[in-house]
């Protein structure tokens, strides 16, 4: 049971990634007006259905370095009982303009 929760937090921290990531590039080439925050957390919401992040999840701004697309999502364990803890997942990506 341990084995299968770990790679469950592992995939779900490898979609959040792949998420902003998209989101980020998704605001630099696709949303209109570019980097439209509202756009961005729907794109990145969207990335990976299966998981259903909700859009407040990721947080869109316009930096230096391009589309900047931030999440942040408290994973749940299954089996409670083996993992007593509620890690906080986080993925960063920026995307230049």
């Amino acid at each position: 049971m341990g084995g299968i929760e770990f790679g469950r937090f592992l995939w779900t921290k490898s979609a959040l990634d792949y998420s902003v990531q998209e989101a980020a590039r998704y605001g630099v080439f696709i949303a209109s007006p570019a980097c439209s925050a509202s756009a961005v957390q729907s794109y990145a919401a969207a990335a990976t259905p299966q998981l259903n992040f909700p859009a407040s999840t990721f947080t869109v701004t316009s930096e230096d370095c391009g589309c900047q697309v931030s999440a942040s999502y408290n994973f749940q364990f299954v089996a409670t009982g083996l993992f007593p803890m509620s890690p906080t997942l986080s993925a960063l990506a920026c995307f230049p303009s």
